[in-house]
């Protein structure tokens, strides 16, 4: 079965693309390079350095005829949509609006979403469901939930099959420290070149923290089960960021104080995902506690 990953050379496609080809499919990626790196990518895998956006990936959707599209590709940073609302647009909704018009174009059996948290925005019925209301505060949340309705409209349309996955806040190797929501990489990297730590606001908001080899097995699962749905990847258990912070330095033996600074906006207090519908029809569980996930995330720091 050949697989297409868009965003493959990514932090979570690379490991996406590790686990397929590991599986035995046939992979393709898709990466302008602009955050991801070529070197994550399996040597196993296919690789063009192409945006979303251009022309020539409907030339690649000709010749490969992928059986299934993991889209991983996006503007992922909140603060990037709140200052530049077009960028994050044309990246994130008419990208993925080419790509599902090529899948309808060229049979395509599958599309795999990676949507986000962001999508409830502050809604306070907590773990969030995926009945929930989507509520965004910043136009990456509008973005992604913009996406799985036009995602929704082409299988109801179209009859193209899909998988949303909702993401809770993902961390692991590979993750850059300027990355959004990347907050394990730039605590675990400060704390390895003895930087200052940063906490925004009092670091009593909470996060669901999930490593990103179980994303991995999600996404990955998600190719033959939980069509046409929309489902939640999160641990169901909520951490402060003061929490984190301290779990962070007591993995790498250090005692240096965070400093505070005033909250960012589009930042919400509180947020964690119920996970109940993807232990159901993904027959997925995170195999990682948040502890093990940091000394596995730790190790790959260079210090």
């Amino acid at each position: 079965m050949k697989v297409l990953v868009t965003g493959g050379a990514g932090f979570i496609g690379s490991h996406t693309v590790d686990l397929l080809v590991e599986s035995g499919y046939d992979v393709l990626v898709i990466d302008n390079l602009c955050t991801g790196k070529k070197e994550n990518i399996s040597t196993k895998a296919a690789f063009f350095n192409l945006d979303i956006n251009s022309k020539e990936v409907e030339q690649v959707f000709c010749e490969f005829q992928p059986d299934i599209l993991i889209h991983l590709a996006a503007q992922v940073k909140v603060s990037i949509s709140l200052g530049d609302p077009f960028r994050d647009a044309m990246e994130n909704i008419m990208g993925t609006i080419r790509l599902l018009s090529y899948c309808d174009k060229y049979g395509v059996q599958k599309v795999i979403f990676a949507s986000s948290a962001a999508v409830y925005g502050e809604n306070h019925q907590l773990p969030l469901k995926e009945s929930a209301a989507a509520s965004p505060v910043s136009f990456y949340g509008v973005s992604k939930s913009t996406c799985e309705s036009y995602i929704r409209l082409f299988n109801h349309y179209n009859k193209l099959p899909f998988t949303i996955l909702r993401y809770a806040n993902v961390y692991g190797p590979r993750q850059t420290a300027d990355a959004e929501g990347g907050i394990v990489s730039i605590f675990l990297n400060n704390i390895a070149e003895n930087k200052p730590l940063v906490i925004y606001g009092d670091g009593e908001q909470t996060r669901d923290f999930i490593f990103v080899k179980d994303v991995a097995k999600a996404n990955v699962a998600a190719i033959t089960k939980g069509d046409n749905e929309i489902i939640n990847l999160g641990t169901e258990t909520n951490t402060s960021i003061n929490r984190l912070s301290y779990m962070c330095r007591d993995i790498l033996k250090c005692n240096i104080v965070p400093s505070y600074e005033s909250a960012r906006a589009g930042d919400i207090p509180n947020s964690f995902l119920a996970n109940s519908k993807a232990k159901k029809l993904l027959n997925w569980i995170p195999s990682y506690t948040l502890e093990e996930g940091l000394k596995e995330t730790a190790k790959s720091i260079k210090p």
